[in-house]
């Protein structure tokens, strides 16, 4: 599991550094592309209210 400070830049400044995602995470626009442009082996499924869960594709 990342230290949620690590996910300071990506969420609330926009940034480009990216935290490893080592279970799940739920994501909203535009956070979700740039995650699964930076980690292509994350698979992603929309649950609804504008919400997708990211997960590792390969086991940790």
């Amino acid at each position: 599991m990342s230290d949620p400070d690590d996910w300071d830049s990506a969420v609330l400044y926009g940034g480009e550094r990216l935290p490893d995602i080592r279970d799940r995470v739920l994501v909203r626009e535009p956070l979700k592309e740039k995650l699964l442009r930076s980690s292509p082996e994350l698979t992603s499924r929309e649950i609804g209210a504008g919400l997708s869960l990211l997960s590792s594709a390969r086991p940790l």
